[in-house]
C-alpha cells in the first residue's frame, strides 16, 4: 500500500535540514510503535529475514518541495504545505492499521543548526498500477546498490553506478531476497532460475548521484550514495510489486529506492 501525507509546514519552524532522511525513518518507526510496539520492535530490531539478510519492506519518497531557498545546512520552505509517500508491502489484513496511524500528528525534524515542523493534515491512499512483466520506472528519491570491497586491508562498500556491469544482476538479485522474505520461502529454485536467465535492465540519463550523511554529527555517522535515474525493468510481475512497495535496492527504510511508474518509453 501506498499513502500520500500532507503535511502542513509550521511557520515558526520551516528550516528543513539537508540530512532528513534519518529522522523520517525514526518517526515512521515511533508511528508503528504508537499502534503496535511489539510489531515496531520486531520490524526495527529484525524485521523479515531470509539467508542473514533483513528486509523491513518500506520505504518513502523526499519530502516534495516546490518553493525553498538554500541555506547553510538546510532548505527554509517557502511553501506552506507540502507532502510525502510513504509505501508499504504488507499484508492486506494489516492496511487499515497503518493509514490511521498518521492523520493528525507531529513530526518534527531537528539537527544541530535547523528544525522543520510538520503536521499532517491529510492522508490519502494511492492506487495501485497494474503490474506487466515489463515496467518504466523513475526514481523518487536515490536508489542505492554496493557491493563488499577491500579498502586499506579493511572491509568496506562500493556504491555502485547504474553502468556498472553487475548493476541489473544485484537489483533483481535484491528483489528476489524480498521476495523469499516476505512469503517465509528458504528458496524458490523456479522463481530464480527463470528472473536470472530472463531479467532486462536498462538505465537512462540523467543520473544524478546524491549522498546522504545518517545520524549526522554522532559516533555512528556513516553517509550513503545513491542515484536518481529512470529504468526499465523485465522480471516476474510478483517482483515489480514487490521492488515498487518495498523498495528497490538497499537501505529503503531510510528513504532509498522509492520509485514511480511512469509510461512506457
Amino acid at each position: 500500500m501506498r499513502l500520500k501525507l500532507k503535511l502542513q509546514v509550521d511557520s515558526q519552524f520551516n528550516i528543513l535540514p539537508f540530512n532528513y532522511f534519518y529522522p523520517v525513518s525514526a518517526w515512521l518507526y515511533k508511528q508503528i510503535n504508537r499502534g503496535d510496539s511489539d510489531f515496531a520492535h520486531w520490524l526495527h530490531q529484525k524485521g523479515y529475514m531470509v539467508k542473514g539478510k533483513h528486509f523491513k519492506h518500506f520505504t518513502f519518497s523526499k519530502i516534495g518541495l516546490r518553493r525553498f531557498r538554500r541555506l547553510n545546512g538546510g532548505l527554509l520552505i517557502l511553501d506552506r504545505q507540502v507532502d510525502l509517500h510513504i509505501s508499504f508491502l504488507t499484508q492486506k489484513s494489516f492496511e487499515s492499521f497503518l493509514s490511521g496511524l498518521f492523520l493528525h500528528q507531529q513530526m518534527d525534524i531537528v539537527d544541530a543548526r535547523h528544525q522543520c515542523r510538520f503536521f499532517i493534515t491529510q492522508v490519502e491512499s494511492l492506487s495501485a498500477p497494474e503490474f506487466k512483466a515489463r515496467m518504466h520506472f523513475r526514481s523518487k528519491s536515490p536508489i542505492c546498490l554496493s557491493k563488499p570491497v577491500e579498502i586499506n586491508g579493511k572491509s568496506g562498500k562500493e556504491f555502485l553506478h547504474p553502468s556498472h556491469p553487475e548493476y541489473g544482476q544485484r537489483l533483481v538479485q535484491n528483489l528476489f531476497f524480498k521476495y523469499l522474505s516476505f512469503k517465509e520461502l528458504e528458496k524458490d529454485a523456479a522463481m530464480e532460475d527463470s528472473l536470472m536467465k530472463n531479467f532486462e535492465f536498462k538505465w537512462y540519463e540523467p543520473c544524478k548521484s546524491r549522498l546522504a550523511t545518517i545520524k549526522s554529527g554522532s559516533k555512528e555517522e556513516t553517509r550513503i550514495r545513491g542515484y536518481l535515474y529512470s529504468f526499465d525493468l523485465t522480471a516476474p510481475p510478483e517482483l515489480l510489486r514487490i521492488g515498487y512497495y518495498s523498495g528497490f535496492g538497499e537501505k529503503n527504510s531510510l528513504g532509498f529506492g522509492y520509485v514511480e511508474v511512469m509510461n512506457d518509453k
